[in-house]
């Protein structure tokens, strides 16, 4: 399975896209990087969602699986495209027409400081919105980095990622509100929003379609 992370809201001057793979491996679950790129954000933010549609669109990561019927009928193989995620905020949802003029579905997330996370359906971007605190997200991909679940194929661009959360496990015990903007945030959510939500994938099919 393939997914996108991208960060939209423009607030490190920045505009980035993670390009991931998932894998199972001994019963766990890896996530290898594949690409990142980063775009400086000059008050929109084409470039990025030009790229988003470019690696949606792709047939190489486009994966084909067998889906059963649960009342008997034969089953069918279906084209499974990237799972995108995007971290949003109210500024930024009018570059999102975008997308969904083309019909390239997306999550979108807010960052909030309550205590846990919620969903609305349906949501802004085609798909589900995701309301989640910071911390989560930053706690639970350090977490993962630790297991080293966190497969980088670039080595030239693991330097960058991984220095900004290195950052972050100094301030393990720091309270993370949303205003509180670090400058590689943009690459730090694009990585952290997708490896949360199949991370926290049993709780999140419930409460969505």
């Amino acid at each position: 399975m393939y997914f996108i992370g991208a960060e939209l809201t423009g607030k490190t001057g920045f505009a980035s896209m993670i390009l991931m793979e998932r894998v199972r491996k001994d019963l766990k679950k890896y996530y290898h990087v594949l690409d990142i790129k980063r775009f400086h954000f000059n008050s929109d933010a084409n470039d990025l969602l030009e790229e988003i549609a470019r690696r949606y669109n792709d047939a190489r990561y486009t994966i084909r699986k067998p889906r059963f019927s649960q009342i008997g009928r034969p089953k069918k193989i279906v084209n499974e495209k990237p799972l995108i995620f995007i971290t949003c905020c109210d500024e930024s949802l009018k570059w999102m027409n975008g997308l969904k003029q083309n019909k390239i579905p997306a999550h979108c997330v807010f960052l909030t400081d309550q205590n846990d996370w919620r969903t609305e359906i349906p949501g802004k971007c085609l798909k589900s919105d995701f309301y989640v605190p910071k911390k989560n997200l930053i706690n639970n991909i350090l977490a993962v980095i630790e297991q080293d679940r966190l497969i980088m194929a670039k080595k030239e661009a693991a330097g960058e990622v991984l220095e900004a959360f290195n950052k972050y496990r100094k301030m393990k015990d720091v309270t993370l509100h949303t205003q509180d903007v670090k400058p590689l945030d943009d690459l730090v959510l694009a990585l952290a929003m997708p490896v949360w939500y199949y991370e926290h994938l049993l709780s999140i099919r419930p409460r969505t379609p």
